[in-house]
């Protein structure tokens, strides 16, 4: 019930909700690939800088701080035979102490948001 609320508060702000989800993404499709494409235009002649604005997504600067804190956190899953099924809320908590998060709420539903992405990306692997 607390998560379908979630979800109905950010449907309104639906596109803060895709920034965020996009940022997920990009980190598992795109990020792997970074080390790789800064290896091949440093190997160019003349040495190049990797074109990263291209690349990266845009995330909104009010989401800056729980993007940061998902990435801290991401892996802190509720696991069952099945596989993951949660992600566990209170590494999200102490990190959000550890960082003297101000808007603790908003911030924790940011990270919920990224964390259902990325468990389905996971569960689809």
């Amino acid at each position: 019930m607390y998560g379908y609320a979630i979800k109905l508060k950010f449907r309104a702000k639906g596109e803060i909700r895709k920034k965020l989800i996009d940022t997920v993404e990009w980190n598992d499709v795109y990020a792997p690939q970074c080390e790789g494409c800064r290896e091949m235009y440093g190997d160019r002649t003349p040495p190049e800088k990797p074109p990263c604005y291209t690349c990266e997504p845009e995330f909104f600067e009010e989401n800056a701080e729980a993007v940061k804190l998902f990435y801290l956190v991401k892996n802190q899953y509720i696991i069952l035979e099945s596989g993951p099924i949660d992600i566990m809320h209170e590494p999200i908590h102490s990190v959000m102490n550890l960082y003297e998060v101000r808007n603790k709420r908003e911030c924790f539903e940011k990270i919920l948001i990224m964390s259902a992405s990325w468990l389905e990306r996971l569960r689809d692997k």
